[in-house]
């Protein structure tokens, strides 16, 4: 395969950018849509991949309010998904 000509790789990283910066505003998005305890649980599941006993413990919730949280949230983010 011939290596890519310059213009061809600027072209390139505009379009890496493109992405990148859409997925900074769909990020943004989900963020303001959520309450902030429902986007730090969020945050806590799904970033930094914690349990929900582990979530549990540093926030002081119950198990079953966890669960609330992550369900509210999900439903939230569909909805802006299906808006997209």
């Amino acid at each position: 395969m011939p290596e890519k000509t310059r213009l061809e790789r600027i072209q390139q990283q505009a379009e890496d950018s493109s992405k990148y910066l859409k997925g900074i505003k769909h990020g943004m998005r989900i963020k303001n849509a959520l309450s902030c305890k429902q986007y730090i649980i969020f945050f806590y599941k799904y970033v930094l991949e914690y349990s929900n006993p582990t979530i549990a413990d540093i926030t002081g919730l119950t198990e079953a309010t966890i669960r609330q949280h992550l369900f509210r949230a999900k439903e939230k983010i569909k909805e802006i998904e299906k808006n997209l």
